[in-house]
């Protein structure tokens, strides 16, 4: 009796949906404004607690204003979800021609632009893909009742700017699993002849018990990044586990660091080089992140961590203190010495176009048996995305290395920097070129040093992606054995 009387109470007080209704979502950040998405378009709700009135954000006009094409009679919308990263910021994905294509709205939907790509593609660069939006749930409410949506809506700065390859991605509370498998054709000329090759074979899970809690991992025997994420207000979320670093770009949607020019794997490192910063940069350790400001045009993010840190055991390239030196390939699972290392990083996002960041890292790396020695990281980083389909992106490192006594210096500086422009062409293809330095210690020329230029062109359909790309190191070394890469790539996301 009691759970029926629940149930009347519940159906007399929702409101009932309208017919046409596709999806109801409240926005993650501020409950009380909601999406509403139904066969004539979308709708934005700044107040649904006061009864604030419902506002048209997209429609079949807004399409044709957008793309310069006019939707025919298959025209559906399909589905649409609020950003749990980045607040006013909408994904919808509809259908025309029997293809499918993904929205992006900021501003609360106000500004548009298209992602000219299905709701499986990957993003960032060519090198890698977007987990970050994957890694959401959509919030489900009752949506209320809504009168038919009006004509078009008023986009007096409507852009159509490039494909930002953002996939967004509904899931429910059950686990949701990624995959990204690459095949390459590459030449590295005095080290491989041309030679097909497989360098990423990832399974990714994320399961979403809650809004506020999402736990991922890589699906593997010795998983490098598995962590769990709990919003602990709209403005604040706490990250534990093997957790990624927030240095630079460095994140799901950026694995691989370009410091040098390139993207740094290890699997195309010179011979005998030794890492400048992980494959993957995860550590075992706490992160908190709070959005300190959060306002349509600014926000502001900042991010404090702590963690096992760097560990000794690494090959000192000037060969006077062997391996007592910070080994930047990797963290161990069990830390080497009671101290911590910490760090935090502060991003901003200006007018929709411009990002700015500041990253810091300091810790001790030497066992407890040795005298103390610590090395301290310091990044500057920025990325500028203009509606003509332009991106530009910016890095700066700069290190400094304690050493122990037995060294000829009592510290080593350590840098690297780069710089990528791509133009987008087309919906589905972009042109990149990027270089860049990178030294691992200043107290010896090696291997490790280089002066790298390249470019390339991608391709993007669905699933696939297919690239080419070419890069040259200017940077003359008596020990290395190439100063030339050039491969051709197709990755598959789904």
């Amino acid at each position: 009796m009691r759970v029926g009387f629940f149930l009347l109470c519940v159906l007399l007080q929702a409101p009932l949906r309208a017919d046409d209704t596709i999806q109801f979502l409240t926005d993650p950040f501020k409950p009380e404004q909601a999406w509403l998405l139904n066969k004539s378009g979308l709708q934005f709700n700044a107040n649904t607690r006061k009864g604030g009135k419902w506002e048209p954000r997209f429609n079949r006009t807004t399409f044709k204003k957008v793309t310069g094409i006019t939707p025919d009679s298959s025209f559906a919308f399909l589905r649409m979800q609020p950003s749990k990263k980045e607040p006013g910021v909408v994904f919808l994905i509809v259908e025309n021609k029997k293809q499918r294509q993904i929205f992006v709205g900021r501003e609360f939907g106000r500004v548009w632009k298209t992602s000219g790509s299905p709701p499986t593609t990957a993003r960032g660069n060519e090198e890698s893909v977007d987990l970050e939006e994957l890694n959401s749930a959509p919030v489900v409410a009752t949506a209320p009742s809504v009168a038919p949506a009006p004509a078009a809506p008023s986009l007096s700065h409507v852009s159509a700017g490039p494909p930002s390859y953002v996939a967004p991605t509904v899931s429910g509370a059950g686990p949701m699993f990624k995959f990204m498998f690459d095949f390459w054709l590459y030449n590295r000329p005095g080290v491989t002849p041309l030679t097909f090759s497989n360098v990423h074979t990832l399974a990714l899970v994320d399961v979403t018990p809650s809004p506020e809690l999402v736990f991922a991992f890589e699906l593997a025997p010795t998983p490098r990044f598995y962590e769990i994420t709990y919003k602990l207000t709209p403005r604040l979320e706490v990250r534990g586990g093997r957790i990624w670093i927030p240095f630079d770009t460095i994140g799901p949607a950026q694995p691989h660091n370009l410091f040098g020019g390139l993207v740094n794997v290890s699997q195309f490192r010179q011979p005998g080089g030794s890492a400048f910063l992980p494959d993957i940069w995860t550590d075992l350790g706490l992160a908190l992140k709070f959005r300190a400001l959060d306002r349509p045009r600014f926000r502001m993010d900042i991010e404090a961590f702590v963690v096992n840190g760097f560990q000794a055991g690494g090959s000192d390239p000037a060969g006077e203190i062997g391996t007592k030196y910070p080994n930047f390939e990797n963290s161990g699972v069990v830390d080497n010495n009671p101290e911590k290392s910490l760090g935090a990083r502060i991003s901003t996002q200006m007018f929709g176009v411009l990002s700015v960041g500041a990253s810091g890292y300091w810790g001790r790396y030497t066992d407890p048996t040795d005298e103390w020695a610590s090395l301290f990281l310091i990044g500057l980083d920025a990325q500028l995305r203009l509606p003509t389909g332009t991106d530009i992106k910016f890095g700066y490192l700069y290190g400094d290395i304690g050493l122990i006594a037995a060294a000829s210096k009592r510290s080593a500086r350590k840098g690297g920097t780069y710089l990528e422009g791509s133009q987008r062409l087309s919906q589905r293809v972009k042109v990149f070129v990027r270089g860049g330095t990178a030294q691992n210690d200043s107290r010896t020329v090696s291997v490790n040093d280089i002066t790298m230029v390249g470019g390339g062109v991608v391709y993007n359909r669905g699933f696939i992606q297919l690239s080419f790309m070419y890069q040259r190191d200017l940077n003359f070394v008596a020990a290395k054995t190439t100063y030339e890469f050039s491969a051709l790539r197709a990755m598959v996301v789904f």
